[in-house]
């Protein structure tokens, strides 16, 4: 199982948000959770990061999520 924390501050007039993603398989998507409730499900496609499922998510969101879940696995294998 995957997990890291991802702490979130793009969205105005908000504080900034300790978000959890977990991955249970290499070949999974993504949970995204809030504490202990379950926001939303994002994958990995050919172009980018979409969200499957949960609660609605903006594109900029679950890309910058995408992006730092990328960063974080280039920096375990290279």
């Amino acid at each position: 199982m995957v997990k890291m924390d991802y702490l979130c501050d793009i969205f105005d007039n908000q504080l900034p948000l300790l978000y959890t993603l977990m991955q249970g398989d290499v070949s999974e998507m993504f949970y995204v959770c809030v504490g202990d409730k379950w926001v939303g499900t994002i994958n990995k496609v050919t172009n980018g990061w979409e969200q499957i499922n949960g609660s609605k998510m903006p594109a900029e969101f679950v890309d910058r999520i995408g992006n730092f879940i990328e960063c974080q696995f280039s920096k375990t294998t290279g």
